[in-house]
């Protein structure tokens, strides 16, 4: 396990009714990231309907619902190869506008979720094999804002940054749409420069 890393085993609570059948981790090669569109007060056992393998809370917390050789319907056109994990928050576009933030809120991806979301990809690469980091919209011309500006650049963006691929400028699969030259430079910073380069803390 990446050091700093606990995740909280929740597969046997989740909701089984997510997985649609078992898959060769062998065909497994990907981290998709998503941003929820809401938070919710507690802890982890609120999110168990989540269709994601993961989740990773405001607060750094982190769980596995499924796992990683379950075939769910998260991530459309990227969900053979793909393993999902999902950031709690209703995260801005690169234009800074929310979606129904009178209903869901207004949120900012937070120091702790992005320290936890890198080590995530690290112990999925390790542990998994896993060499790319896609999101959402690249596999789905349905959810233009996920995982939006804030994950992309602090997570997505520096785990390229760290031998990662995102398939190259451009890619995508299925009806997808490619990666804004926004998000690559959003400049929405959690870390510092230097924090931002490595590891993170």
């Amino acid at each position: 396990m990446t050091a700093g890393l606990h995740i909280q085993d929740l597969t046997a609570a989740s909701d089984h009714s997510r997985r649609i059948r078992t898959r060769d981790t062998a065909d497994i090669d990907a981290a998709v990231l998503h941003q929820m569109g809401f938070a919710r007060s507690g802890g982890p056992e609120r999110f168990l309907r989540t269709k994601s393998h993961y989740i990773v809370l405001q607060d750094g917390r982190v769980a596995q619902l499924h796992r990683d050789q379950d075939y769910l319907y998260a991530s459309n056109a990227l969900n053979s190869r793909s393993i999902a994990i999902e950031f709690e928050g209703n995260m801005p576009s690169e234009r800074g506008r929310f979606y129904k933030p009178e209903r869901f809120g207004r949120h900012r991806v937070t120091m702790a979720q992005v320290s936890a979301g890198r080590r995530l990809l690290l112990h999925l690469r390790d542990v998994s094999g896993i060499r790319f980091v896609f999101a959402h919209r690249q596999g789905t011309n349905g959810h233009t804002n996920c995982c939006g500006p804030d994950l992309w650049f602090n997570v997505g963006q520096w785990a390229i940054a760290n031998g990662f691929s995102d398939g190259g400028v451009g890619f995508t699969m299925g009806d997808g749409l490619p990666i804004p030259n926004a998000w690559r430079n959003h400049g929405y910073m959690v870390f510092t420069l230097a924090e931002a380069e490595g590891v993170g803390p």
